[in-house]
């Protein structure tokens, strides 16, 4: 009696046809081999498995390379809203200048009437005069910058700063840019109530 064996392990086949005591010991030695041997190591190799695991592993190791070498994008440095070549807003940076058609007539006696301790009182005497002899409720650093030069006093290295510390620290100013500044009313009772002047007593 011919007998035909027709096994299919993911297209691996094995067709086994012959008399049935001759098909039964193939696939008795068949099960036996596949005890040993996982599924997998009989099935057919496909040709195109080899090429896709290589561009795997390729695309793989290109975006490992691409990231290590990647270099992260330089932020573009912002240009200045006033086309002077620095952002006047920022401590640092901003640039002085003296006004030179400001005409300060009697600063220097205004100033040395207080006995200064320190910058902030300095900007706060500075801005009151320029409020009540120059008639500037909104002044700039520039017209404060003039005015240190005006009564021979040093500035301060960071001018800027000196001038917001006035305003953030103490109060006394309101500072809204180097451009628009102006004295509040906790500054004014300051130099008219607390602020010394030469000739008082210790």
């Amino acid at each position: 009696m011919t007998v035909k064996l027709r096994i299919d392990l993911s297209q691996g086949i094995l067709e086994v046809e012959g008399e049935e005591s001759f098909v039964r010991e193939i696939h008795k030695e068949f099960q036996n081999y596949a005890k040993r041997n996982p599924t997998e190591s009989i099935r057919r190799a496909d040709p195109t498995d080899e090429v896709d695991k290589a561009s795997d592993a390729g695309a793989a190791s290109g975006v490992q390379r691409s990231s290590k070498t990647r270099k992260p994008a330089r932020k573009q440095k912002q240009t200045p809203s006033d086309g002077q070549g620095v952002a006047r807003g920022k401590v640092g940076n901003y640039l002085p200048m003296v006004l030179k058609e400001l005409k300060l007539d009697g600063l220097k006696e205004f100033y040395q009437e207080f006995d200064v301790a320190s910058h902030m009182e300095k900007i706060l005497i500075f801005g009151v005069y320029l409020r009540d002899k120059q008639n500037l409720s909104v002044f700039t650093a520039d017209h404060l910058f003039t005015c240190y030069r005006v009564a021979n006093e040093k500035p301060p290295k960071a001018f800027l700063q000196a001038i917001r510390d006035a305003s953030t620290k103490k109060n006394w100013l309101n500072y809204v840019g180097p451009d628009n500044i102006s004295i509040v009313h906790i500054g004014e009772t300051y130099i008219t109530h607390d602020m010394k002047r030469k000739g008082d007593p210790k």
